[in-house]
């Protein structure tokens, strides 16, 4: 692959990170909500069984795609890092929770739903589903600003500061200054993924904390009934609210 091929590669890669990374997130939210119904029906289980090879899958998706274009994420004139500096922070809980957990496993052999690698792991989606939130929400917020300032004919402002030195976030068309229709479509499905994606990790804290399976040989991290009774039925409504509002 010649320089140039790569530079258009990581461009492109750049121009959609965003979307890729809320695409790895659900594989590997999926590999997880499979993990758990190994541990519900207590096979056996390794470091390296399927779940976790989803898990992982999802993960490589989300890490390399961030880390590729790093400089570029986390850079001053990048208008959108303080939500790439979220997704930074989550992707080194994403990374730590690795070994974390394979050390675990070498420990304890099978644990429970609840346990400190778990944890780790969910903390870290959420990081990067939050960020990717903020920075999808930036997006759209500007496309709006663009389209309404055309709609009144009003050419001659201020170019919106969230584009600056950045074209290839949003995709302009240099006629009109508008995203092109399918890159609306995009950020949609970006949003409706990301809002889905949030809510299942969301969930996945409420039953972590509320449901009686992370007693092993070892230990017993069961929740306290009463903590159960708050996070099942106090705790969904409280997070949905904190989310929205």
């Amino acid at each position: 692959m010649s320089i140039n091929s790569l530079q258009v590669f990581r461009d492109n890669l750049f121009k959609y990170q965003n979307l890729i990374i809320v695409i790895g997130l659900i594989i590997s939210f999926s590999g997880g909500s499979w993990d758990i119904t190994f541990h519900i029906l207590s096979q056996t289980e390794s470091f390296f069984s399927y779940p976790h090879t989803l898990v992982y899958a999802g993960i490589f998706i989300v890490i390399s795609t961030f880390f590729i274009n790093l400089g570029k994420n986390i850079s001053y004139k990048n208008p959108h890092r303080k939500g790439n500096y979220l997704m930074l922070l989550g992707a080194f809980l994403i990374l730590a929770a690795g070994p974390f957990d394979f050390s675990w496993h070498l420990r304890f052999g099978l644990d429970g739903l609840l346990s400190p690698p778990h944890v780790t792991l969910l903390t870290g989606w959420m990081l990067v589903g939050l960020g990717n939130l903020r920075i999808t929400n930036n997006l759209i917020d500007s496309t709006l600003m663009q389209n309404k300032k055309l709609n009144n004919k009003d050419l001659s402002g201020i170019e919106d500061p969230s584009y600056q030195d950045f074209d290839n976030l949003s995709s302009l068309n240099p006629s009109n200054n508008m995203l092109a229709k399918n890159e609306q479509t995009l950020l949609k499905i970006q949003l409706i993924l990301n809002l889905s994606i949030i809510l299942v990790i969301l969930s996945g804290f409420i039953y972590f904390f509320s449901l009686p399976f992370s007693e092993t040989q070892f230990y017993n991290y069961n929740p306290n009934p009463l903590v159960a009774l708050f996070f099942y039925g106090f705790g969904f409504p409280f997070l949905l609210f904190q989310l929205f509002y």
